[in-house]
């Protein structure tokens, strides 16, 4: 079980939401990158958990946590890829953009 460092409620991966794409997140990623910045969001209180992580200088290339959510999940399992299907996925429409660290679970609910 994940535990979200916002709201301290637990959850597996299975329920938690996940974007594939991030609006936005161009600018942040390495050249060549794109808009490919999968995230995943707390299906409590919808705050961001977790990102995928692309690093050219450390060659890096996975999930880390996010925030506060890096201590207090600190030993437990990442997905092991962005393209492996887990949890539910956000529609893009209803995508958060890069700056946006939190999805107003409640409308991410009655879209899907």
């Amino acid at each position: 079980m994940i535990c979200c460092a916002e709201c301290k409620k637990e959850f597996s991966w299975e329920q938690a939401y996940h974007q594939r794409n991030t609006p936005g997140s161009e600018q942040y990623n390495p050249p060549g990158g794109g808009n490919f910045r999968p995230r995943a969001f707390c299906p409590n209180c919808g705050s961001l958990v977790a990102e995928w992580d692309i690093d050219r200088s450390e060659d890096s290339n996975r999930w880390k946590w996010y925030g506060d959510n890096v201590d207090l999940n600190k030993g437990k399992d990442l997905p092991r890829s962005p393209l492996t299907l887990w949890g539910h996925p956000i529609v893009q429409g209803s995508e958060a953009p890069f700056e946006v660290v939190r999805i107003d679970v409640e409308k991410v609910k009655t879209i899907i």
